[in-house]
């Protein structure tokens, strides 16, 4: 084809289609000649409704064609606010006990949860508005747990009042193996209710366990002021579920104490299996009271300490936890406290009695007592002086002479007269000296003690050597004569010979002293009572030569 022909066909084709433009442009402006003229509305529509024509009630509701003054105040040239119960004249169908739509209702109406200002849609949102941290309703609890869930998950907001969530499982599943703890006979979100309230947190959960197991019928009660404590750096058992898991209440599945207390170290752990269990002395809900006694729990029956205040209990000298004040071996022996640990006057490996003797040479374990063992015990030592002492009243116990000889012997035994007063006080002059003649722990008089051994002059005159002093004399009261009994009280008058039978010669100091070599018979002597004999054969110097008395 020739370049001319192909020219005439374009401008051909450009013809039709210019003339086919030109009859469309003719025809619409022939249309709108015949239609209405634009409809000039007389009301004033404000600027916001630029950006409220765009959020979900005015969409939803433009789709539906509804007509603005069917929600609107229209007076004269302004449109205004919605009608008061606008929504309940067109939704009939839908009524709640739970947000109110009637006039003047004090309970929300619908537009507190249909939106009509712009921004996205969010049921969840929409309610939190009120039912948030910041409730904006004073008698409504502020949502915590699910807050990030859409409220309508649960909650049916044109149903009851009281609505009923759907069942926990649903979204909890692994939490919905049956746990066995509370009422059985409740099933689903009312069995998980017991413990848990929908809008707080998890948290909140284990302070129920006080009041239901406080007042736990046919259950053993658990008393929250014993089971639940707080100690210094924020340690202890502040919630039950520290031990018991949530949801597996089972004792197959409380947590082993060892989870806590893995560096708490146990006396004689290595030995005895019954101490590394915590249960064999404490009481799981009621660990800090006293545990349970090594001699009544079946352990140690026949170990039973008499040991005296403070505590007076096992655990005064066997920690059952080893600290520092007990050396590594307690872990794997019974090794007690060391004595001096208490008795702080206890300073070396052997205080007492002169540093001879350790305590438990005398105090042996769980027998401490020394009540009313006195010489006893003293003569398993002092086997010398235990054979001296006689079973007379107050000699009988060491310790009532030796007061604190058992911790100090040094300490001067206590004085004779602390207790024989009425022997000091009528001992005679050089009596005073008490040891002097009797046997310090027996009490007896020594037989080296003999009067004679200091009356030597006395000891040597008849009576000295044929009678024995105390027969005459007193060395101390009470007991003994007060004074030298009469010489009639051994010599019988009747039976003395020769002028002895005189009853003029019946008063024998007259002749004779105690303690005289011989008895008096001088002329001065015998004149003193014969005075009429005075010069009766005056050269002669004795009386007895011729008036004799004896055979």
């Amino acid at each position: 084809m020739s370049l001319r022909t192909r020219i005439i066909l374009l401008a051909a084709v450009a013809l039709v289609i210019g003339s086919a433009i030109t009859v469309v442009v003719l025809w619409k402006l022939n249309a709108l000649r015949e239609t209405d003229p634009p409809i000039v509305s007389k009301t004033y529509i404000p600027p916001q409704f630029q950006a409220l024509r765009n959020s979900p009630g005015h969409t939803n509701h433009g789709q539906a064609k509804v007509e603005c003054r069917n929600c609107h105040n229209i007076e004269g040239d302004e449109i205004r606010g919605p009608k008061i119960d606008v929504c309940v004249g067109c939704h009939t169908n839908i009524s709640t006990e739970v947000h109110e739509a009637k006039k003047n209702a004090e309970k929300p109406g619908c537009l507190s949860c249909h939106i009509f200002t712009p921004g996205s849609f969010d049921p969840a949102t929409a309610c939190l508005k009120c039912h948030g941290e910041n409730a904006r309703f004073a008698s409504l609890k502020p949502v915590g747990a699910h807050q990030s869930v859409r409220c309508l998950t649960c909650h049916k907001q044109h149903e009851a009042a009281s609505p009923v969530p759907n069942g926990c499982p649903d979204c909890h599943e692994e939490k919905a193996a049956d746990t066995g703890h509370g009422d059985q006979k409740l099933v689903g979100a009312r069995q998980c209710l017991q413990c848990h309230q929908l809008h707080e947190g998890a948290r909140y959960a284990p302070d129920r366990c006080a009041s239901c197991h406080a007042t736990a019928e046919g259950k053993k009660i658990v008393k929250a002021e014993k089971a639940l404590f707080m100690q210094k750096g924020g340690r202890g058992h502040t919630v039950c579920v520290d031990c018991h898991k949530p949801h597996t209440f089972t004792k197959e599945t409380v947590q082993p104490c060892v989870e806590c207390h893995k560096d708490q170290k146990v006396l004689a752990e290595a030995r005895v299996p019954a101490h590394r269990k915590c249960d064999s002395c404490h009481t799981p809900h009621d660990v800090k009271s006293a545990p349970v006694s090594c001699t009544s729990g079946g352990c140690h029956r026949g170990n039973a300490t008499d040991h005296p205040a403070p505590q007076n209990k096992c655990t005064s000298c066997h920690p059952p936890h080893p600290n520092q004040l007990v050396s590594a071996a307690a872990i794997t022996t019974f090794k007690a406290l060391e004595c001096k640990q208490c008795h702080k006057e206890a300073t070396e490996a052997n205080p007492f009695h002169v540093s001879k003797l350790a305590c438990n040479d005398c105090h042996k374990p769980h027998k401490f007592s020394q009540k009313g063992k006195g010489a006893v015990l003293c003569k398993t030592c002092h086997t010398d002086k235990g054979a001296e002492v006689q079973p007379a009243a107050g000699h009988r116990d060491c310790l009532n002479c030796h007061a604190g000889a058992a911790h100090t012997p040094k300490v001067k035994p206590k004085e004779c007269v602390a207790c024989h007063t009425e022997q000091k006080r009528t001992a005679p002059s050089g009596h005073q000296d008490c040891k002097g003649c009797h046997v310090t722990h027996s009490g007896a008089r020594k037989k080296e003690a003999d009067c004679k051994k200091c009356h030597t002059e006395q000891a040597a005159t008849r009576h000295g050597k044929k009678v024995d002093c105390v027969r005459c004399h007193q060395p101390h009261g009470p007991k003994g004569p007060a004074k030298p009994p009469a010489c009639a009280s051994c010599h019988s008058v009747e039976k003395l010979p020769g002028l002895h039978s005189s009853p003029e010669h019946h008063k024998c100091t007259s002749c004779h002293s105690a303690h005289g070599k011989a008895p008096k018979a001088d002329r001065d002597t015998c004149v003193n009572c014969h005075k009429d004999k005075a010069g009766h054969e005056p050269s002669a110097k004795r009386c007895n030569g011729c008036h004799v008395f004896k055979q």
